[in-house]
């Protein structure tokens, strides 16, 4: 019989850039147990690339965690409805590129501080967020010629500092302004307030004609100008929400005549445009989706392709533009806009109810019922 005799390999004698191979398959709570062994394993424990990706969404976190993490060159950092928890001693700069801020909560200037970290963000999600006014100032002059994803939506503090907002993010691709859903801080008790009708204006004669991607969704002072002025001025655009605006068949001609080779998916659902001119949009060559509840019928008009226009208006068929999840992709457990990143399971789940939202469309809010 032939006798094979085993071979036992040592820590030791294993190069480091297979140490950090093996190092790549073990958990944040497991890394640093490893840097605790001595003080070379504490080195490659240490590495940057273990630390660039990190997920502690509706988690209770220590700001320590965060500032370790930032310490080691984390990149992406989804901390979508989670609670900071202590005093802030972050970096003065970051690395960070992906940052999720949706409904974060922490102590007065807690998250102001972390975004003042950072100086090469390409997406950034500030969804419900109260941060101040002279945050997102500081946000744009910093990062505003690498931010290429904003999420606003429901953001309070974009009226008064809006004109720097669009002078210095000029490579902006995808910009969600919506306002459809009003999220209610279970803390605070506080509501968010909607823009106004010089800003919009503002906007759309000035924004970046790189914008490929947008939403107005509830924002019921962009009409037909507004939108005349975008769609000529910014003619790369493949999507565009137009929910519960306040646009008619002109702004449907506009659409048409401008983005009719481009643009792929279009909601112009509760607003004034009528079913012939949503005809005509549902006809555009490249159009993948088309949403449009709620709109206006003309007469007996029945034709097939307008039935199915509205059987296929179902709740769960919408896009959202420049959200880090949404129902189309993975789950804020799973990672952040193109990047997957497991949740890191080694904190409390937040106690506290995540923001309730209340969706007005499906609602039947009489608030947003009227878009005169």
């Amino acid at each position: 019989m032939k006798i094979v005799k085993k071979m036992t390999i040592f820590l030791d004698n294993l190069p480091n850039e297979v140490l950090l191979k093996v190092f790549t398959y073990l958990n944040i709570r497991d890394l640093g147990y490893c840097a605790q062994v001595s003080k070379r394993l504490g080195d490659i424990s240490i590495d940057e690339s273990l630390w660039q990706k990190i997920n502690v969404f509706n988690k209770v976190v220590p700001t320590g965690f965060i500032q370790h993490i930032l310490k080691r060159g984390c990149q992406y950092l989804n901390l979508n409805s989670a609670v900071l928890e202590g005093d802030s001693e972050f970096p003065t700069k970051s690395k960070l590129k992906y940052l999720d801020l949706s409904h974060t909560r922490a102590d007065f200037g807690i998250l102001e501080e972390l975004v003042g970290t950072c100086n090469s963000l390409e997406k950034l999600s500030l969804d419900g967020s109260t941060i101040n006014v002279d945050t997102l100032t500081n946000v744009s002059l910093k990062n505003g010629s690498t931010l290429k994803v904003m999420d606003l939506s429901v953001f309070s503090g974009l009226n008064e500092t809006m004109m720097i907002f669009v002078e210095y993010c000029d490579n902006l691709t995808e910009l969600n302004l919506c306002f459809l859903t009003k999220y209610r801080s279970m803390v605070r008790d506080q509501w968010w307030h909607n823009l106004n009708l010089q800003n919009i204006s503002y906007l759309v004669n000035n924004l970046t004609t790189s914008i490929q991607k947008i939403s107005f969704c509830s924002l019921k002072c962009v009409n037909d100008e507004h939108i005349q002025i975008l769609v000529n001025r910014c003619n790369k655009i493949t999507e565009l929400d137009l929910n519960y605006t306040n646009i008619t068949n002109m702004s449907a001609y506009y659409i048409i005549e401008a983005l009719g080779e481009n643009l792929t998916r279009l909601d112009v659902s509760n607003t004034k445009i009528d079913s012939t001119k949503l005809l005509e949009l549902k006809s555009m060559p490249k159009l993948e989706f088309f949403r449009a509840v709620n709109c206006q019928i003309l007469g007996d008009i029945r034709t097939e392709a307008l039935i199915e226009i509205y059987n296929s208006n179902l709740p769960s068929l919408h896009f959202e533009i420049a959200k880090p999840t949404n129902l189309n992709c993975q789950s804020p457990k799973e990672g952040l806009w193109d990047v997957s990143v497991k949740q890191i399971k080694m904190f409390e789940d937040n106690p506290e109810t995540v923001p309730v939202a209340v969706n007005e469309t499906e609602s039947g809010s009489s608030e947003n019922s009227d878009i005169e």
